[in-house]
């Protein structure tokens, strides 16, 4: 699909172009490892700019031959095919010391911060996942790292609880926005850097998580196995937030609540994730008159998980 980008191995999908000059990697064998991939049917949909791809894939150049790699991750009807997962879910693996990926509804991410997020994961050796400052198109903050999601977190989602909560022991201690680098739990899987060695460790994205929480997950397995996991506020993209998943608003709201729910049950247990689906069940009926739609599509997603439980269809 990219004249002169390489030779492609046989079973590259057609949706896919396999991009090995920009590192000067070679040959891309079948496992899909290189310098780069490029879900080159994006640019036709309009899911990202190709500009945002052009300036993505320049910065491959900027710390050396081979030491950052590339990936641009595709809208899941196309990486679906190729991995069986999800938006996030294209092989990371590829031959540089670090893999930067970015989501598909990102679009505009200048080199600087692709070098800057390089820049601080060379300078921080026991760091193995950074992220950037994320801001929506009309230059509003959007995040620079989260802290895990826990039982009380969700329970402090009811207005009421919080606005106790707040009044007893006082307001959030965690700034959403800070001015400088900082350790964090998560970062947003819109963009974030990790070494390839956090990789080899903990392995890829988890298949099981479609659309959400495959970040989560992942940083959460990172900090697991004693690498550090930072926000990096001098790098900033501009993302237009759920833009992936626009179209199917509903079904974008089922995936969310099920793979939190998937993330709970996986990496703190049954009872807690049971815990939090019945939180999730009390919210739904405590919002059921000012929010009906909305209500019914989580409590959906609850049942389905449930279901899930015991075998039956999802």
């Amino acid at each position: 699909s990219i004249a002169g980008a390489g030779d492609l191995s046989g079973s590259a999908s057609a949706s896919v172009a396999m991009v090995s000059a920009l590192t000067g990697a070679g040959t891309i064998g079948a496992d899909g490892v290189g310098a780069a991939i490029l879900a080159s049917a994006l640019v036709g949909a309009g899911s990202v700019s190709a500009d945002a791809i052009g300036a993505f894939l320049a910065a491959a150049g900027l710390t050396g031959a081979g030491t950052v790699a590339v990936t641009l991750t595709a809208p899941a009807s196309i990486a679906a095919p190729l991995t069986g997962a999800g938006a996030l879910a294209v092989s990371l693996y590829a031959q540089g010391n670090m893999t930067a990926a970015l989501g598909q509804d990102v679009t505009e991410v200048s080199p600087d911060a692709i070098r800057t997020l390089a820049d601080y994961l060379d300078g921080h050796p026991d760091t193995g996942i950074c992220g950037p400052r994320i801001v929506f198109p009309d230059g509003t903050f959007q995040s620079c790292g989260y802290r895990f999601p826990t039982v009380w977190s969700e329970i402090r989602q009811s207005k009421n609880v919080n606005r106790l909560v707040k009044a007893l022991v006082g307001p959030e201690t965690f700034p959403a926005d800070w001015p400088e680098a900082r350790d964090v739990d998560w970062v947003d899987g819109a963009c974030l850097m990790i070494r390839r060695e956090v990789i080899d460790r903990i392995g890829p994205l988890d298949e099981q998580f479609f659309l959400y929480a495959e970040e989560l997950d992942w940083c959460f397995n990172a900090r697991k196995a004693g690498w550090r996991v930072a926000a990096v506020p001098a790098a900033g993209i501009v993302h237009h937030q759920g833009k992936s998943s626009a179209q199917v608003s509903d079904r974008s709201l089922e995936y969310f609540m099920d793979t939190r729910l998937r993330y709970y049950r996986k990496n703190r247990g049954l009872a807690v994730a049971l815990f939090v689906s019945a939180v999730y069940g009390a919210g739904c009926l405590k919002q059921w008159r000012s929010e009906p739609r909305k209500s019914r599509v989580k409590l959906r997603a609850v049942s389905r998980w449930w279901a899930g439980l015991f075998g039956r269809a999802r």
